[in-house]
């Protein structure tokens, strides 16, 4: 079977890098609770985006809004209620408007899907690592400092200058 060479190739084995990403815009006909919806889109955002392990959050909010498909206060939102459906601490509020937002998570899934598709990038972790770059300092959340390995800095101040 001929393959085009470049965008779909046998490194990538056709449309494979898209799988995880299409099963999840399927499995949101089949799901009927909100925090099911919610999470399904973003299991989906997340491997198609591939953000580094270190940083996820910072990650993930700078490659949702890279291509004006969001913006950041919609990214901060969307990260804001990630965090409280995966460790089941919605508020009664944040419990009504999860249906649209798991609307819109979807819509931006299925955005990201069809725009990579289309503009021919390859959602692999090396493509989008050099496209999006990637946050890799852990951070302090209080003071926002570089935070550093109390054992490396332990050996640095036994080093003699």
């Amino acid at each position: 079977m001929y393959k085009r060479q470049g965008y779909i190739n046998g490194e990538i084995g056709g449309m494979k890098a898209f799988d995880d990403a299409f099963k999840m815009i399927l499995n949101d006909i089949y799901a009927n609770d909100d925090q099911v919806r919610y999470s399904i889109a973003w299991s989906g955002l997340e491997s198609l985006l591939k953000p580094p392990s270190v940083n996820i959050g910072r990650n993930m909010k700078h490659r949702m809004c890279f291509d004006n498909l969001i913006s950041e206060e919609e990214a901060q939102i969307f990260w804001k209620y990630r965090n409280k459906v995966m460790h089941g601490d919605l508020s009664e509020k944040q419990k009504k408007d999860l249906p649209k937002l798991s609307e819109q998570l979807h819509d931006l899934l299925c955005s990201y899907t069809a725009f990579f598709i289309e503009q021919k990038i390859v959602p692999t972790k090396k493509n989008l690592d050099k496209r999006f770059g990637k946050f890799l300092d852990i951070k302090c959340r209080d003071c926002n400092e570089i935070l550093k390995c109390h054992n490396c800095e332990k050996a640095n101040d036994n080093d003699p200058i």
